[in-house]
């Protein structure tokens, strides 16, 4: 059988008609094999087309476990092509009336917002937002704080008052310490005696000053 032309008379005949029932979307080159979202890749198939176009393409790539997993996910709990069709423009449409009016959970109202008290609410659409509160909804408080405490700028300040404690607490242990220079206090500390001074010419004020006096540590 040629796979190939089947296909492609599907796609064509989908193309050229009028839909006045439930569609699904179908990418006629498969994002897979580098089809893309472009209109001129999509057609609109029934759930019978649907389901029989990707069980062509895997006739036509047998290799293609992309195609394959695809065509095995439209068929889990499948019985009949035409019951699956049934169903799911059954569910199209129960899911649209779910969804109607009043039946909306969301109808009539808005949601409105107070970042100082961390609170989300529902107030009906024609109510004034209340002075200290704006439109739109946060669920998790704590994280949208924690998002902002993470900018760039705030974790380079961070980083930085954390580097200038730890150097003006080792140079103040060295001043205190019995070692005989800094290279046998850095080798004490797991480190270096170039990466130590670098550390405290970067953040240790009484270091800089005794290297312009030109006084020099051991």
């Amino acid at each position: 059988m040629n796979y190939s032309k089947h296909y492609n008379l599907l796609v064509d005949r989908a193309k050229n008609r009028i839909n006045e029932v439930y569609t699904e979307s179908h990418h006629i080159i498969p994002k897979c094999m580098g089809g893309s979202d472009d209109k001129c890749n999509l057609v609109e198939l029934t759930p019978e087309e649907h389901y029989i176009a990707h069980q062509l393409l895997v006739k036509i790539y047998p290799t293609n476990k992309s195609l394959i997993k695809a065509a095995n996910m439209m068929s889990v709990g499948r019985t009949t092509n035409k019951l699956y069709g049934w169903l799911r423009r059954k569910l199209s449409i129960a899911m649209s009336e779910s969804q109607l009016g009043a039946k909306n959970t969301q109808y009539g109202t808005r949601w409105i917002r107070n970042d100082q008290l961390k609170i989300s609410k529902k107030i009906k659409k024609e109510d004034i937002t209340p002075l200290g509160w704006v439109d739109g909804r946060t669920i998790n408080f704590n994280k949208k704080q924690k998002l902002k405490k993470q900018s760039k700028p705030e974790v380079y300040r961070q980083r930085k008052k954390r580097a200038e404690k730890i150097a003006n607490e080792l140079f103040e242990q060295f001043k205190e310490s019995n070692y005989d220079s800094i290279c046998a206090f850095a080798k004490a500390n797991k480190t270096t005696q170039p990466r130590l001074c670098m550390l405290w010419k970067k953040y240790v004020t009484e270091f800089n000053q005794h290297r312009k006096q030109g006084k020099k540590f051991k």
